[in-house]
């Protein structure tokens, strides 16, 4: 049989062309062995597995530095990828993703692959015990920035207060007490965070008093009070009424604006009695009068703000 020079060049570039076997590169790590391997990359793992066991076992069989015997006494191997369950038998590589450069444990089959200690060591480092020896916490966070609020708050009114701002002066801190309560109820109906409303609600007390004392002329006197008191009641009861949060905070700053309105105010009218006497006599009424609301036909404020019902009490004359 003659074969031509022509069909045997075409057989020769046929085999020439002919695509090669698509291989993966792998590290397969075992108890005592690691050997990087270059396995087909879409045969099944049934018939994959087998030859690099052997090249594990002769290479064992080769190593002088690790006397330990390995065993291969188990039939079933498995190949798994660390921390993971063992890769499927019936599929290959590629179906099972696996890409060049990859590390997999060869195990036998009813032992499953362990689990990473840290997946980051630098993170763990950093977050080992974090929780005992933690000394910044949210709630740390929250509360110095609400007091920081507040204190830069107070040193900025005190500043308008003490300038020579006037009519300026009260405009600007009238309109950051109002930016203030708006935001206060915002951040209470909208977003529902009820301490950053309470924060926001005493932050609009300072500009409110401080706008009060800067649109009465003169000297700061029983006048200047009065109106700085009236403005940081509007503020307060605004607070009370629509944010619905800070009962107890929102009724002590209006019992203690009332309160300094109606010093102020008598004081006002009655200029040859002392300030301070006046200041005590009506903080004590007042704050019995609001611990005592439940004595009068008049509901308490927090009771009408909430809008709860109120239960009947029963007479004396009746009997019980």
């Amino acid at each position: 049989m003659s074969m031509s020079t022509t069909d045997a060049g075409s057989m020769a570039s046929d085999r020439r062309t002919a695509p090669a076997a698509e291989l993966c590169r792998l590290t397969i790590l075992s108890a005592h062995t690691q050997v990087d391997l270059a396995v087909p990359l879409r045969i099944p793992l049934t018939l994959v597995i087998p030859g690099i066991v052997d090249t594990i076992r002769n290479h064992s069989e080769s190593n002088d530095f690790d006397t330990t015997a390995e065993h291969f006494e188990p039939s079933d191997w498995s190949l798994a990828k660390v921390g993971r369950e063992p890769l499927s038998p019936t599929l290959s590589l590629h179906e099972h993703g696996i890409r060049d450069g990859e590390l997999l444990i060869l195990e036998t089959a009813d032992t499953a692959a362990p689990s990473p200690l840290f997946d980051d060591i630098m993170y763990t480092v950093a977050a080992t015990d974090a929780q005992t020896y933690r000394r910044w916490t949210p709630d740390t966070a929250r509360t110095t920035g609400s007091v920081v609020a507040i204190a830069a708050t107070l040193v900025g009114t005190s500043a308008l207060a003490l300038g020579s701002t006037g009519l300026t002066g009260a405009a600007c801190a009238l309109t950051a007490a109002a930016l203030l309560t708006i935001a206060a109820i915002v951040t209470a109906r909208v977003y529902d965070d009820g301490r950053s409303a309470i924060v926001l609600g005493c932050a609009s007390v300072p500009p409110a008093f401080t706008a009060g004392i800067l649109f009465v002329p003169g000297p700061i006197h029983a006048p200047h009070i009065l109106l700085g008191s009236v403005l940081v009641a509007s503020v307060t009861l605004l607070c009370l009424r629509l944010c619905g949060v800070g009962i107890a905070t929102f009724t002590a700053l209006f019992g203690i604006s009332i309160a300094a309105a109606i010093a102020a105010g008598v004081a006002t009218t009655l200029p040859d009695v002392p300030l301070e006497t006046l200041s005590a006599v009506s903080i004590a009424a007042s704050l019995i009068i609001l611990a005592n609301t439940h004595a009068f036909p008049c509901c308490s404020p927090s009771f009408r703000c909430r809008r709860f019902p109120f239960p009947g009490i029963r007479s004396m004359k009746r009997g019980i």
